[in-house]
């Protein structure tokens, strides 16, 4: 029996899903089990797969008629119910993981029984030249103690203003997935990692593993990008509501409140409306682009004086229709235009 299930959803990902699966293959821990879960691919995705499934028993190949991303939360619970793994891991097609880091997760979970799940750092890279954008969480930032989740909860304190924890970096203890119903969602939020999260931290510790080991791919066709305001409205109203549902124990535990909350994800709307902005000039949404950019000048927020005024260029920039990226890469600022 394998120690781990990793299940991989994958949706049209013939350029990369050799990568995704020989980062599988080539690590150092051999006990594991693959199932690609192919969510409808109609480009060569699914015979790159059964290649792959046909020369390693270890990988399962499964194809459904397409789901969409907003019903990720059954395509991953399908993978579940069929998984021999001790502990689940998630890696999506598009992504790859470093050759140790099963290893390193299966040490630090046989080490620790309590915990109920464990990650690490993620290098977010540009889909086209592979460069490093950001490692995330970054070297040299202090990593609180409440990261550990000790006790039960405490994560949350952090966890209901961002998800920090990179899904392409954490393996789940099994049993306690299916305690808390399998892999949770948010209603019309189509990632299931953040809400899987929140509950998870509800029942017991999580393990901080300080490495790189993984990889995620980023560009600004990507559903984050393209839908960045949508998903921040929906994470909003859906952690008002989870923090709502917990228990009196869990609730004593918290220093954040609906207050705070609200206060910082104003905050994070105004960044937001400028970083959608960004990604939709690049696109060359040159009119879309101009109406984030002007939400964000009249968003009702901290001054943050930077981003305002990063959102004033970008109506000049978007009227032009010219290169905001180039402009800001020769500032010494991180361009988006790379991750294409």
């Amino acid at each position: 029996m394998p120690a781990f299930s990793i299940l991989v959803a994958t949706y049209n990902h013939e350029k990369f899903i050799k990568g995704c699966i020989q980062s599988v293959i080539g690590q150092t821990f051999p006990g594991w089990e693959m199932i690609i879960l192919d969510d409808g691919s109609t480009d060569n995705t699914g015979s790159i797969c059964r290649e792959w499934a046909a020369a390693d028993p270890r990988i399962q190949y499964i194809y459904q008629s397409n789901k969409g991303i907003l019903r990720l939360f059954e395509t991953n619970n399908h993978g579940l119910e069929i998984s021999k793994g001790k502990y689940i891991s998630i890696l999506e097609g598009d992504d790859f993981w470093e050759k140790d880091k099963l290893q390193k997760q299966f040490d630090a979970l046989e080490s620790h029984p309590e915990v109920v799940l464990c990650w690490g750092r993620v290098r977010a890279f540009a889909s086209e030249s592979g460069k490093t954008h950001s490692i995330v969480p970054a070297f040299g930032e202090k990593i609180p103690e409440s990261w550990s989740n000790n006790p039960t909860g405490i994560i949350l304190n952090d966890l209901c203003y961002d998800n920090f924890i990179p899904a392409v970096t954490i393996s789940i203890r099994k049993s306690t997935l299916i305690e808390i119903g399998g892999f949770r969602h948010f209603e019309g939020y189509p990632t299931t990692d953040y809400p899987t999260i929140l509950k998870l931290a509800c029942r017991g510790p999580f393990y901080f593993c300080d490495d790189i080991i993984a990889a995620y791919r980023i560009h600004s066709n990507q559903i984050t990008k393209v839908m960045s305001i949508q998903l921040l409205e929906k994470r909003t109203f859906n952690i008002h509501r989870f923090i709502e549902s917990l228990p009196g124990d869990l609730k004593s535990r918290l220093t954040v409140d609906s207050e705070s909350i609200e206060k910082h994800f104003k905050n994070t709307r105004l960044i937001t409306y400028v970083v959608s902005g960004r990604h939709k000039l690049i696109r060359k949404d040159f009119a879309d682009a101009r109406k984030d950019f002007k939400k964000a000048v009249f968003c009702k927020a901290g001054l943050l004086p930077a981003w305002r005024l990063s959102a004033m260029t970008g109506i000049i920039f978007s009227l032009f229709h010219a290169d905001m990226e180039g402009l800001l890469q020769a500032f010494g600022k991180t361009g988006y235009k790379a991750l294409i």
